[in-house]
């Protein structure tokens, strides 16, 4: 594919050819698998016999069996090209569409203005052909994610770009926008280039010789909040973690080879293997950056499976920082969130962890530099409540940590006794509020609060309070809902 000068207004474009077998790939080799396995023995009994009627066995059966080879490939190839012929992506003033599919075919679309994020993966069977796909993100939740790909990288950098600037431009008909304090801003269309200032020249044709131009001097690479992991963190954080459990599937795996054969053995090993093996992928390197001048986060990590994520800072609602207890000897903690738009749970979700590992002390400075910039106001506690003495029958491990605090800015949580938790929501994110009790916990006088936030890791829980507890700290946060609401 020619790369056009400038993709948005460029019409429907086609994605890479190799596109319908990258995505077809594993169910190529399962059916393989199974033809083989199924049918392997009565294919080649039925080529020896066709071998035998035609007077040679040995060269006729490899010529039938050339033959079915052959007609397979191409047959393969055919609908590959049919399927690529189908499938394109388009970009124009107010939104993206794509579309694919040869018997049903499928169109989908969304506006700028309802995009989330713009992220660029890079699984490992497409990096061997240096291709990558693009995950758009939008609202609406479960399998709102639009994807274009596969591309060349630097073509997915271009995409990329010229989408992220379309959503950072007014609607038509929306007027001018106006910088605090500044005066109005010139709407421009998407893509196109900045307007020169009268009397100012263009900085791109300053040179210092008659004739010359200068290149324009490259943007500042965004601050690093966070990262990269170190190596020797991340194996380590592995074997913490999930050590224990390899540890019960490799033992599963013995037994399946004794019991199952070698088949089970072998698959048992596989899943202890890949029990390891999916989080060094998903964390290698794991870098969070921001770029305060478009208020968006940028996560790119990735070993064998790249990816960079892009996270606007207006989609995070909540945020939790977890201390597990295997890793307490070396202080680490983590960083997750609750992003609007993803943990919806599908494969094309993003992902909510903003730093699997670091030191406590440096994920709890990574919160607050995000907070600072999502929450507005004081965020020290002007009231708080603790689960009382009768919680220790319901929560005997984590009472004493169960507690809940309100400030000017956000809410915040905390619980938990061997996996410590903190939970932070800001209040322009807090969607409603309730109070649940269990029959135990209305025999002890006890009750929980829950604040609702979108869906994801980062929920915020007030457990296990008195009673006349909870029933003020509903009372106080309805309250302030709606003194906010009519701000």
């Amino acid at each position: 594919m020619t790369a056009p000068a400038r993709y948005i207004g460029a019409g429907r474009l086609r994605v890479h050819p190799l596109t319908p077998l990258l995505r077809a790939w594993k169910a190529v080799i399962a059916l393989a698998v199974v033809l083989v396995v199924q049918a392997g023995a009565g294919l080649t009994a039925l080529i020896s016999e066709i071998g035998s009627a035609m007077g040679g066995v040995t060269v006729a059966a490899g010529a039938v069996t050339a033959l079915i080879v052959v007609g397979t490939v191409v047959l393969v190839g055919a609908l590959a090209a049919w399927s690529w012929r189908a499938r394109f992506f388009e970009l124009d003033d107010e939104e993206i569409r794509i579309g694919h599919g040869i018997v049903a075919r499928q169109r989908r679309s969304a506006r700028y203005d309802r995009v989330q994020s713009v992220d660029i993966r890079r699984p490992l069977i497409a990096r061997l052909f240096r291709l990558g796909e693009l995950t758009v993100e939008t609202a609406g939740g479960a399998d709102s994610a639009l994807v274009i790909g596969y591309l060349d990288v630097p073509a997915l950098e271009r995409v990329r770009a010229e989408i992220l600037a379309a959503t950072r431009t007014p609607h038509p008909g929306a007027g001018p926008q106006r910088t605090p304090g500044g005066p109005a801003a010139e709407t421009r269309a998407p893509g196109s280039p900045m307007p020169s200032t009268p009397g100012i020249p263009d900085p791109a044709m300053l040179g210092g010789v008659a004739g010359e131009t200068r290149r324009p001097r490259p943007p500042a690479p965004d601050p690093v909040l966070n990262g990269p992991i170190p190596t020797g963190t991340l194996i380590e954080m592995i074997v913490r973690s999930f050590a224990v459990g390899a540890l019960g599937v490799l033992g599963g795996a013995v037994l399946a080879g004794i019991s199952g054969g070698l088949f089970g053995g072998i698959v048992a090993l596989g899943g202890a293997v890949a029990l390891l093996w999916v989080p060094l992928d998903r964390f290698w390197r794991q870098t969070l950056t921001l770029d305060d001048h478009d208020a968006r986060l940028t996560v790119t990590a990735g070993l064998a499976s790249t990816r960079k994520q892009t996270i606007p800072l207006r989609r995070i609602h909540a945020l939790r920082v977890r201390r597990p207890f295997l890793w307490r000897g070396r202080t680490w903690a983590e960083l997750s969130s609750s992003i609007a738009g993803y943990g919806g749970g599908d494969d094309q979700a993003g992902e909510t962890t903003l730093v699997a590992v670091d030191a406590a002390a440096a994920v709890v400075d990574t919160s607050a530099a995000i907070l600072d910039r999502i929450a507005t106001g004081d965020r020290t506690p002007v009231a708080r409540w603790r689960s009382p003495d009768q919680a220790r029958w319901v929560s005997p491990i984590d009472w004493r940590r169960q507690d809940v605090a309100l400030s000017a800015a956000v809410i915040t949580a905390s619980w938990g006794r061997w996996s410590e938790k903190d939970a932070v929501v800001p209040w322009r994110h807090v969607q409603g509020v309730w109070m649940t009790q269990g029959p135990v916990q209305r025999a002890l006088g006890l009750a929980n609060v829950h604040i609702a936030v979108v869906a994801g890791p980062a929920q915020v829980i007030a457990r296990d309070l008195a009673v006349d507890d909870a029933q003020d700290l509903l009372t106080r946060i309805l309250h302030i809902r709606r003194v906010r609401g009519r701000r």
